[in-house]
């Protein structure tokens, strides 16, 4: 089953120690979605660096979600949502050394530590919850139950407002800038932005916090990239809220910063990065799924901190082939990045390498069934240390993601950490730069993006029965051929799957519940998501067991069949599962 939440296991460092030829500089990544660990790029020397303050009972949430070197090797940058309770933001940005020392915090500042030296004024918040009761998946009903935060209370306020009703809270407010300071209500994992208020020293401000909609998902600030001068920090704000940047070293009252390439509301980005040091050319890459006109845009752009132009480099026509990660090589001669694929029944996520001068894509790693996740490039440029594991984690997943190593031209592949996740690849503090291939990035204004697609890997082995209908057979064929574009998305009734021993599948009565779970995994409610996977309706089946399926479901946005359970310790028993689970289908019963 597929979610973003982490709930994984202790971790075990592979030594690579007999393995010649491996990068220098440190590797930071996270562990159980609390701890940011430090090691050796072969394995040694592995060490806890900063954990999450535990205050709060676990849920299985992803507490710290991406980091980011600075380019000179001395300190870490961020993302978490230890303070969300005392934020704006459900994550902020947090820079800390390599000492280990409190993190400080770059969004939504200053830290909670230094609100005492600031004056302070009372701001009275009238919370109005406008929301209409209704029901239907993902969402059963409207949220009554508040955490109430004004920027520089020293705490949030817990409140009830059920829909049509009003409550006035009174905080307690430092004064940390002239300008205006945020309100926000969280719900769960989602927030709903007031108008900020302007503090004034021992006086009391008013202000309506009104709640009419289902609020904001994932609201903050995500995988952060540094300026080559490591001035600022950009991240992208959101799901794909565009790209935002902040200094390095934050006036206090400093809230979200400002948006960065022109990108925000008109035009989408949901991953990018910052050029290293020596580019000549547009420092940003990025990728935003979606056009100006909301069509589906798989492509790869590359502009200037102004967004005064937007030249696309890569794309992809297939709307299943979304890019789901970019990354800069480190001379600038190209870049990595990750793309999502569907071949027949199979998903996969793979990394690439474009080179400028060649204007051509070369594949790295060749998963199937298995998605690349995050990934950090070595400051040489000569090897990756990525995620690899599920395209989604649920909280009831028992095997976590793990980190492999592979050189940028896809040899040499080998596992590095079996519990880890968000890796970032850091130079040692003093070390030189290398050198940058500048010229390299001046892709002629006349050159054509590359348009590529890749030939399709051979899909899951599903042949069809002789007397199946026509419609069925050719469904099948085109499965068989990993061409899902043209398939009749149709798997034919009676197909088998098997659970191995050892294995299990996450079921469900309701193919609507199923849907719903997924949606509130996919988007970052942890929350919703477990309290959906508690219901009577998802059961698991533990192999060995073999299932039969019933009906297909291939059209909506989670591809899916209806199957029976036909032995094992869950038999007779029918529920709808991700056809993406299913690696084992075999040709109908005759």
């Amino acid at each position: 089953m597929k979610s973003i939440l982490l709930l994984v296991l202790g971790g075990l460092v592979t030594p690579l120690s007999a393995q010649p030829n491996l990068s220098e500089g440190v590797v930071a990544y996270v562990r159980d979605g609390r701890e940011i660990r430090l090691a050796a790029p072969d394995g040694t020397n592995d060490r806890l660096l900063w954990g999450q303050p535990r205050t709060r009972p676990a849920t299985g949430i992803v507490g710290i979600h991406s980091l980011a070197w600075h380019p000179g090797g001395e300190s870490l940058v961020f993302s978490s949502d230890h303070e969300n309770a005392y934020s704006y933001y459900d994550y902020d940005l947090y820079t800390m050394g390599l000492n280990g020392t409190a993190p400080h915090r770059l969004t939504n500042t200053p830290d909670l530590s230094e609100l005492s030296k600031f004056p302070k004024g009372q701001v009275s918040v009238t919370v109005e919850n406008r929301q209409l009761r209704y029901s239907g998946a993902p969402y059963s009903s409207t949220t009554s139950l508040f955490l109430v935060y004004v920027g520089g209370a020293e705490k949030s306020q817990a409140v009830v407002v059920p829909p049509g009703g009003r409550r006035t809270l009174v905080f307690d407010v430092a004064k940390t800038t002239d300008g205006p300071q945020p309100v926000v209500a969280i719900g769960g994992l989602r927030r709903w932005p007031g108008a900020p208020v302007r503090v004034q020293p021992g006086q009391n401000i008013n202000v309506t916090l009104e709640i009419a909609s289902s609020g904001f998902e994932l609201f903050g600030a995500f995988d952060p990239a540094w300026s080559s001068d490591g001035a600022r920090v950009a991240y992208r704000l959101g799901r794909c809220a565009g790209i935002w940047s902040v200094p390095a070293a934050p006036a206090p009252g400093t809230s979200i910063g400002m948006a960065v390439a022109g990108t925000g509301k008109d035009r989408p980005a949901c991953v990018f990065d910052w050029a290293p040091a020596g580019v000549s050319g547009p420092p940003i890459l990025y990728a935003g799924w979606l056009d100006l006109s909301g069509e589906t845009d798989n492509s790869i752009y590359q502009t200037d901190e102004a967004g005064a132009s937007h030249k696309r480099l890569v794309h992809f026509d297939s709307s299943l082939e979304r890019i789901k990660g970019v990354q800069w090589m480190p001379d600038g001669s190209g870049f990595l990045f990750t793309r999502a694929e569907s071949r027949g029944v199979e998903t996969s996520t793979n990394l690439y390498r474009f080179d400028f001068r060649a204007k051509a894509i070369a594949p790295v790693t060749r998963l199937h069934g298995q998605h690349v996740r995050s990934y950090a490039v070595s400051p040489d440029g000569r090897w990756v240390v990525y995620e690899r594991g599920k395209d989604y984690y649920f909280g009831t997943e028992t095997v976590p993601p793990a980190l492999w190593l592979i050189r940028t031209d896809g040899s040499g592949e080998r596992p590095f950490v079996a519990n880890g996740s968000s890796p970032t690849w850091g130079r040692s503090p003093g070390s030189h730069s290398i050198s940058v291939q500048s010229a390299a990035l001046k892709p002629s204004a006349a050159a054509a993006p590359v348009r590529t697609k890749p030939a399709p890997a051979p899909g899951p082995k599903v042949e069809p029965a002789p007397n199946l209908p026509a419609r069925s057979v050719e469904a099948v064929s085109a499965y068989k051929r990993g061409d899902y574009d043209v398939a009749t998305r149709v798997v034919p009734e009676g197909t088998r799957a098997r659970v191995l021993g050892g294995g299990s599948a996450l079921l469900c009565m309701d193919a609507t519940r199923l849907d719903g779970a997924l949606d509130f995994a996919k988007y970052g409610d942890s929350y919703n998501a477990l309290r959906a996977l508690r219901n009577d309706a998802f059961f698991r089946v533990t192999g060995p067991a073999s299932l039969e399926i019933r009906e297909s479901e291939l059209k909506s946005r989670w591809p899916k069949v209806l199957v029976r359970v036909l032995d094992g310790d869950s038999a007779g028993r029918t529920g709808w599962v991700l056809l993406s689970e299913l690696k084992d289908l075999n040709q109908p019963a005759r």
